[in-house]
């Protein structure tokens, strides 16, 4: 629910929603009409050749693929998928001619599986010193070594340290639905330990090389709009809320180098303080953006913590919770308001840095800078912004919670509690860190070192007997801080106490968790539970 404060200001009324831990409910009738608003509003996501709407700025997109300057450049996420150490495939078994001492064959990227490609893996000849020296992979799905499927390292290292070397395919087509696209790909090695053979390559990242470009003027400003592949060869550039994109002034285009910083592709985003909604030609070779004639509102970051706490960069990243393709981050102005798109919005995840005062300067010195916390969040309620109005989204107030359930029940989709095991059970612990507005902390790390303040726990019987203790070290999957699994096979029946505590820096010092489980006699019969391999943050 939310609380209501209406304020006066001369001839504007500002209406404030105070945001409480149980979210912000809304009728069926509000949410109707409002998402029926949303759909005449948001119009269709690809535009036909019509009259353009008031205002209207098109680019006309251009494919690009990527030399290595362009790829070092522009680099992007990069994903591995495994590797094998022998043939699996028509196309590696094919490869009958390679004479290098060792022969890895790294996975192909899902994206490229899920567009037909049935060959799952490549090859990678390496010498006998571990250096990769080709990279073989059936870019036109056809089993057999064509012209251009042996490819060569580039000029340039890859992104792994110097013993890496980067690979660039030429361009190939993917097909996705009934269309075929353009797509380049890069492979970067990575090399780890192998044994008594020293340092080997053992794999490669895979990356996207290639992007669609355009250019046109927007506010006065010539401008470079350029959108960039969502997974390495699926040629995918255009789906909003999954492709990504950046809008670069002509003028400030680092040609010579630079990372050019990416957004998630939306169908609303923000250029110098105005919202354009985003629309694509029905052949995806033209892209529009057009003023969004959505009401606005304004948005105010507050934190709740002590006063002496200092906090800054706080960022969220909000999708649209009726329209998931609206898709965009806001960072705070130093407690100014920020305009937004009055729609209901899902808080994806969010961070922000905090230290305690007095001083305003938190990189001041080395002495500050040790002070300094980087704080996240990876969830939170609903986000109402009616239209016309001024919205205060106050987080923090944090509790700590332990959750527990079996390994059973761990995985799947929604993270329940439970309070009775039987003896063998794995029992799975998650220190859960919430605030008022229902964000769920997933991070507390001091900033000097980077250290990740990872929760501890203990547990007790009921005479006070500390039965197990340690760190949850592990990635808490379904949110929470960490988790950790307790074993129960030598555990006697009965009543036991857990506590777990979170160091959350100087938001709110250690926080305490507990729960009260009971474990009972295992019944005849039954074999004990298998503990399970757990990888490391």
């Amino acid at each position: 629910m939310f609380k209501l404060v209406v304020k006066h200001f001369g001839r504007i009324t500002c209406v404030c929603l105070l945001l409480a831990a149980a979210g912000c409910g809304k009728t069926d009738a509000v949410k109707s009409q409002q998402k029926s608003e949303l759909q005449t509003t948001l119009t269709s996501n690809t535009q036909p050749n019509t009259a353009p709407l008031p205002g209207e700025v098109a680019f006309t997109l251009k494919y690009q693929g990527w030399d290595e300057k362009q790829q070092k450049n522009n680099l992007g996420g990069s994903s591995g998928y495994g590797v094998e150490k022998t043939a699996k495939t028509p196309f590696t078994q094919g490869l009958t001619s390679l004479t290098a001492s060792t022969v890895i064959y790294p996975a192909l990227p899902y994206s490229m599986r899920q567009n037909g490609q049935q060959q799952d893996y490549a090859a990678l000849e390496c010498d006998s010193n571990g250096k990769a020296l080709a990279l073989y992979i059936d870019l036109n799905n056809n089993g057999k070594l064509d012209d251009g499927e042996k490819i060569l390292p580039s000029g340039t290292s890859g992104v792994y340290g110097s013993n890496s070397l980067l690979f660039i395919t030429p361009d190939f087509e993917v097909s996705r639905d009934k269309k075929t696209f353009l797509c380049r790909m890069a492979a970067s090695t990575y090399m780890q330990e192998s044994g008594n053979k020293g340092v080997q390559t053992s794999g490669v990242m895979w990356s996207s090389a290639c992007s669609l470009e355009g250019s046109a003027i927007l506010n006065g400003q010539e401008r470079r709009l350029t959108l960039y592949d969502s997974n390495a060869g699926s040629g995918e550039f255009t789906t909003c809320g999954n492709s990504s994109y950046s809008l670069l002034k002509t003028s400030e285009i680092n040609r010579n180098g630079g990372y050019p910083s990416r957004q998630t592709l939306s169908r609303l985003i923000c250029v110098d303080e105005q919202y354009y909604e985003v629309r694509f030609s029905e052949d995806k070779q033209k892209v529009f953006l057009s003023p969004s004639v959505l009401p606005m509102s304004a948005l105010c970051v507050l934190l709740n913590t002590s006063a002496e706490v200092k906090t800054r960069d706080f960022s969220l990243n909000l999708v649209g919770q009726e329209t998931p393709e609206v898709n965009f981050s806001i960072s705070d102005r130093n407690g100014k308001p920020i305009d937004l798109p009055a729609l209901t919005y899902r808080i994806q995840y969010g961070n922000f840095i905090c230290w305690p005062g007095p001083d305003e300067d938190p990189y001041k010195n080395d002495s500050t800078r040790k002070k300094l916390w980087r704080v996240s969040f990876r969830e939170a309620n609903p986000l109402v912004i009616p239209p016309n109005q001024i919205v205060y989204a106050e987080f923090g107030k944090l509790k700590a919670s332990v959750i527990a359930d079996s390994r059973e029940n761990h995985y799947r989709s929604t993270l329940t509690t439970q309070t009775v095991f039987q003896q063998g059970d794995s029992v799975m612990l998650t220190c859960m860190v919430k605030g008022q507005l229902g964000e769920v902390y997933d991070r507390f790390n001091q900033d000097y070192n980077y250290k990740e303040n990872q929760p501890s726990y203990k547990i007790t019987d009921t005479s006070g007997t500390l039965i197990a203790s340690g760190v949850a070290a592990n990635y808490a999957q379904k949110g929470g801080t960490g988790e950790c699994s307790w074993e129960t096979q030598n555990a006697a029946p009965g009543k036991y106490t857990v506590v777990m505590e979170q160091n959350t820096g100087p938001l709110a010092g250690k926080l305490e968790g507990r729960t009260e489980i009971e474990l009972r006699a295992k019944p005849t019969g039954l074999s004990a539970g298998v503990s399970a391999l757990w990888g490391k943050r």
